[in-house]
């Protein structure tokens, strides 16, 4: 009976010590607060996966990661970088209200998403990069050194960072000072900076809009915006091809309807181009069908150069601009149809 007892205990003790194996899934959880969604999405290298959120803003659910590294993390129409791995058992804490401040980790796993939210945070604190070459030299090395201190200072806040994030960190934390302390990248950026700064200035409020002229109008004959003095002008930048542009169609018709009869006059631009249509006459007549096939109102005019889109320093589409009676601008990146915000600014202008 000794020796079975004996040979039991020595089992347990063998299997006691050995190595435990990594498991090959992971617990995500966590609080959402004042959160109004149902549901999280998250996707990343085969995976694609909904996690229910209970009514008190709490979740929780296993996933296998097929590949460590970054997820999408998708919720109240933001999204987020979460970092998982199998093994992990992470808490998530967060605010609906204040998602722009990231989330906060607890449990295995946190000091790696804890490392990259406080890498983010930190970077949105000192604005974006490209501004700092409005600052004088002494100035803007001031700024970079104090960057570097608080970069090296997230660097050494976590003991159990996963190695190849910290790695990658590094090597780009570097690179990034490298280029930011070189005085003759400075001196170039600066001057770009400048001739930038001085192009926007020329498109600030109040100044003299930039002008188009002899766009085709789908009704026929041409236009230009000195036709339209006297009159508030909201305009469109758009394409046949833009799939953004034409889910404002149905707030933009509403939007013209509201003020029809009133001192504004609604244009839409096509911005398409013998490019993207592989020639101008293609362009024009998908254009018109479009015109057609989504009842645009207002007034519907082809710009066939890119001048007026240059001069605005449009970079992507829709966009929009306001300009007042006497031609000057009132905003040149003006809310959406569906922002309450152009709404508030068209009352206050009175029209």
């Amino acid at each position: 009976m000794k020796k079975i007892s004996i040979l039991i205990t020595i089992l347990l003790t063998i299997a006691s010590c050995k190595p435990d194996h990594p498991k090959n899934y992971m617990t995500l959880a966590g609080k959402i607060e004042n959160s109004k969604d149902s549901v999280i999405i998250l996707k990343g290298y085969q995976l694609t996966k909904k996690i229910d959120i209970k009514a008190n803003g709490t979740f929780k659910d296993s996933l296998i990661i097929k590949k460590k590294g970054n997820h999408l993390f998708f919720i109240g129409g933001i999204k987020r970088f979460v970092y998982l791995d199998n093994g992990y058992d992470l808490y998530l804490k967060g605010n609906a209200n204040k998602y722009e401040e990231g989330f906060t980790y607890e449990g295995i796993g946190s000091d790696t998403n804890n490392f990259i939210n406080a890498q983010y945070t930190f970077s949105r604190s000192f604005g974006e990069p490209t501004d700092f070459f409005g600052l004088e030299k002494d100035a803007y090395f001031k700024r970079m050194a104090i960057i570097e201190r608080g970069i090296d200072s997230i660097e050494n806040l976590f003991d159990n960072v996963d190695t190849t994030v910290l790695k990658q960190s590094k090597r780009l934390n570097a690179q990034f000072l490298r280029n930011m302390k070189d005085e003759n990248i400075y001196k170039i950026q600066r001057q770009r900076y400048l001739e930038l700064k001085a192009k926007k200035d020329k498109i600030a409020k109040g100044q003299p809009s930039p002008e188009f002229k002899n766009y085709l109008n789908y009704k026929g004959g041409k236009n230009s915006l000195s036709d339209y003095r006297g009159k508030y002008v909201y305009i469109d930048l758009w394409a046949t091809w833009c799939k953004p542009c034409i889910a404002q169609f149905p707030v933009l018709k509403k939007l013209e309807k509201e003020y029809k009869n009133k001192n504004i006059v609604f244009i839409s631009i096509a911005t398409d181009d013998d490019k993207t249509a592989h020639s101008w006459e293609k362009a024009k007549k998908v254009w018109r069908d479009a015109v057609k096939k989504f009842e645009l109102k207002g007034v519907q005019l082809f710009a066939g150069e890119k001048q007026f889109t240059i001069n605005y320093l449009v970079g992507t589409i829709p966009r929009f601009m306001l300009i007042d009676p006497e031609g000057n601008i009132v905003d040149n990146d003006a809310p959406r149809p569906g922002d309450p915000a152009l709404k508030k600014l068209l009352d206050e202008l009175e029209i």
